[in-house]
């Protein structure tokens, strides 16, 4: 086809081949510009669904109008071949960048603030993408971010009629797939997008979460050998803390991956304008120097702010975290002494002032308090109470292994958080709006080693947050971070 000139179009080159068509860069005689063309591959022009979808992408994304989505110009057909002539971009797509290694986190930031302002545009419409993955978001030469492919978009029920009054469309050509299929790329679908349930803008939300932490790490956020193995991953499966694979991470951002890749889509992010915000605030506290990387040099001992991970229900609405460091003494007995003993008498001072005030402020007779037995199984020592007093967080311990029982106090019902393992627990510690429980869990062979998790109140799989913390933590007063103590081993 190189050289020919189809209806307007001079064909100038093939910029590339996929399993959905061939694109061509040419060039518009009517306008006197260049252009993309798109044909579908030769062999699945005459298939009807594959049709169906190549025509529906070009309907869908032209009748979106945002800097960060392809433009589509026109439908056009030739020698029984319909092909779609659409804005041409230089660059290349974030799966040809990723190979290359994790990407700056400001990069990451910005390309996440562009691409969930194409999601709210998108969605405003009424349109799912249901294929948010790299090889579908193009990046130009000027750093802009473009989504492509709206091949598996749908229209929402309530959108059928019109896009905001300006594209009539026709709901069979966006409704090709129905409740019970599963659509889209398997590495990034959300969890409800892998049963093939129903699915609503959350769901872009989840692989756009997707993208950014592999964006971040260098790795997805579920990976698998097989599709059963991912899919498990996607259902079952919390991602490895994204400071884990890649230190430079800022707890803020963590907390927004973790909360864009929340399982339940109800305590998921709810609208893509609300990603936007929150990864908008960051950029503009990391651009003022307000925020500094979760992790530190080797060998040393920090105490650090991190924003509470544990607010996912909560409209984000924290400033960016920030780290302290309070010692930069290199891991030796009298650096790694001074450091502590400097904490520990801290802690005695302000328990002592706290104890102080209380007594001060409180008398409350002896004969009139009342002991309840709340436990009478296994070997129960350790404890924290929730700030509402209805729930007990306890550590049992049975033959040797440890497990974590929530006991909710008004009914006496109890629930097992973590099943009997040979690990040891401490620092049990519960949101201040009560919602969420951290614990850190230590491996009885490995004492040196311990991790953060954090687990819903209400029910769910605890969700590995921090590794190597040497504290419980401590949450500021407004619930939005937790200090702690990180220790970094000498490499």
């Amino acid at each position: 086809m190189l050289n020919e000139t189809i209806a307007h179009y001079r064909i100038l080159r093939q910029l590339g081949k996929g399993g959905m068509g061939v694109v061509y860069e040419a060039e518009d005689t009517k306008l006197g510009r260049r252009v993309a063309l798109k044909f579908l591959p030769q062999d699945t022009h005459r298939d009807p669904q594959a049709l169906e979808r190549f025509l529906r992408e070009a309907r869908t994304a032209s009748a979106l109008n945002h800097p960060g989505i392809c433009i589509i110009h026109a439908i056009e057909e030739h020698a029984g071949r319909s092909f779609i002539a659409m804005e041409l971009l230089e660059g290349q797509t974030l799966d040809k960048l990723i190979p290359l290694g994790s990407l700056p986190i400001p990069r990451t930031i910005d390309i996440g603030i562009q691409l969930a302002d194409a999601l709210d545009a998108a969605h405003k419409k009424g349109i799912i993408h249901r294929d948010i993955k790299p090889a579908n978001i193009f990046v130009t030469g000027r750093s802009a971010v473009k989504i492509l492919d709206f091949g598996l978009a749908k229209l929402l029920p309530e959108h059928h009629a019109h896009l905001g009054g300006e594209t009539l469309v026709d709901p069979e050509t966006l409704l090709l797939t129905s409740p019970g299929t599963a659509v889209g790329t398997i590495s990034y679908m959300s969890p409800e997008q892998a049963r093939g349930e129903e699915l609503d803008p959350r769901s872009d939300l989840f692989s756009l979460g997707g993208v950014l932490y592999q964006l971040v790490t260098g790795r997805q956020a579920f990976p698998g050998t097989t599709s059963a193995v991912v899919f498990d991953n996607i259902l079952h499966s919390a991602p490895v803390a994204p400071v884990t694979l890649n230190p430079d991470v800022p707890a803020e951002l963590a907390r927004i991956l973790n909360k864009a890749l929340e399982k339940d889509r109800e305590v998921r992010y709810q609208v893509a304008a609300e990603l936007r915000a929150d990864l908008t605030r960051l950029q503009r506290e990391i651009d003022s120097g307000k925020v500094a990387s979760v992790s530190s040099s080797s060998g040393r001992i920090r105490a650090q702010l991190s924003p509470a991970a544990a607010q996912p229900a909560e409209p984000a609405r924290s400033p960016s975290s920030s780290s302290v460091l309070i010692a930069a003494a290199s891991k030796n007995k009298l650096g790694t002494g001074l450091v502590l003993g400097t904490v520990f008498l801290l802690l005695v001072a302000a328990t002592f002032g706290i104890y102080s005030l209380a007594q001060r402020t409180r008398h409350l007779p002896f004969e009139k308090v009342k002991i309840e037995n709340l436990t009478n199984s296994g070997h129960v020592f350790l404890t924290r109470l929730s700030p509402d007093g209805k729930y007990l967080l306890h550590v049992r311990e049975e033959n040797g292994l440890q497990s974590l029982w929530l006991r909710h106090i008004p009914t006496g019902s109890n629930t097992q958080v973590v099943a009997p393992f040979t690990t040891r627990y401490t620092g049990l510690t519960f949101s201040p709006d009560g919602d969420y429980i951290y614990f850190v869990r230590r491996d009885e062979e490995e004492q040196s080693i311990a991790s953060l998790y954090q687990a819903p109140v209400l029910g769910g799989t605890p969700r590995l947050l921090i590794r190597d913390v040497d504290s419980p933590i401590a949450f500021s007063p407004d619930g939005q971070r937790f200090a702690y103590l990180h220790q970094h081993e000498d490499s």
